[in-house]
Parts: structure tokens; C-alpha cells; sequence
């Protein structure tokens, strides 16, 4: 996760903002809700469940919670983006079961920490977004201009949104 730190947080504060300025324009429609989602690294609303300690050790549940939709959000799955962007940090163990992600934990001298286990596929996908998320963050500010500046509809904005990381997964 160090070695994604710095492309992951401008990718992710472009993406947050971008999210942030749709939903104040009332411009998200499901499926641009549920694209960007994919996209997030890391995504934020987690639910998360701390087992019961033994001595040093612990484990924790990661339950990754999808945007709320009201059932359009499949039409997504025409768009052609690049898989491998699509939740970084996630492994495909967690994908499979749900979103959901058991970590283990360590107990230091400061308290408990995460660990969260990284394999090859996390690895090569951490690879991908150091190497390509200024495809991602250069369109992200765009839209969030746009879409600050310029009054368009919902179906525009999806429209738009789209086509640029449509260009971003071809790079």
C-alpha cells in the first residue's frame, strides 16, 4: 500500500471531489454512482468489525458497502474501462465473497494496526495506478470543472463522464 501512497492520494482526492461535485449538481446518475465506485481504491464506505483479540493478535472484517442506487446501476457494465484500476487495494478474495475482506491485526506499542495482506494481483494492480493515474486525475479535474462551472444534465454528465475515462482506460 506505501508504494501506491502518492498516485492513489491525488488520484483519490481528484476522484472525491469529482464525486462531491456531482452529487451537489444532482448530476449522479446509478451507473456513474456505481463507476466511479469501481474505481475508488479504496472505496470509503466500509463497515468494519473487530474480532476478539488473543493476547497479540486479533482479526477484523472489512465489509466494502456499495453507493446507494435505485437499480440502474448495470448499465455500467457496457463501459470499457480498464480493469485493472478497478479497487486497487481490494483483493479478488474480497470481491468474490462480497466485498467482504478479513485482516488480521497486530497489537504495537501504539495499539492495534491493520494487516492487510497485499498479493500478486494487489500488487500488480498498485503497479498499474502508479503508472497510470495521471490518465485518471487529469479527467477527474476536468468533469469536476465542468460540471462546477457549466450547467448540464444528468444524462450530459454521465454521457461526458464516459468518454473520458473511456480515453483514460485506452491509455
Amino acid at each position: 500500500m506505501q508504494r501506491g501512497h502518492d498516485g492513489a492520494t491525488e488520484y483519490a482526492e481528484k476522484l472525491d471531489n469529482l464525486i462531491y461535485q456531482m452529487d451537489k449538481n444532482q448530476l449522479l446518475k446509478d451507473e456513474a454512482k456505481l463507476v466511479l465506485w469501481v474505481l475508488d481504491p479504496f472505496p470509503p464506505d466500509v463497515t468494519i468489525t473487530v474480532g476478539k483479540e488473543t493476547g497479540e493478535v486479533a482479526s477484523a472484517d472489512f465489509q466494502f458497502n456499495y453507493p446507494a442506487m435505485k437499480g440502474q446501476g448495470d448499465a455500467y457494465q457496457t463501459w470499457k474501462l480498464d480493469i485493472d484500476m478497478r479497487n486497487v487495494f481490494i483483493p479478488p478474495s474480497a470481491v468474490q465473497s462480497g466485498f467482504l475482506m478479513r485482516v488480521g491485526m497486530k497489537k504495537e506499542v501504539s495499539g492495534w494496526k491493520f494487516d492487510i495482506p497485499v498479493d500478486a494481483f494487489v500488487q500488480k494492480r498498485v503497479e498499474r495506478m502508479r503508472d497510470k493515474y495521471k490518465h485518471y486525475v487529469n479527467p477527474f479535474k476536468t468533469m469536476s470543472m465542468e460540471v462546477k462551472n457549466e450547467p448540464t444534465t444528468r444524462e450530459n454528465a454521465t454521457t461526458r463522464l464516459h468518454t473520458l475515462l473511456e480515453e483514460a482506460a485506452r491509455q
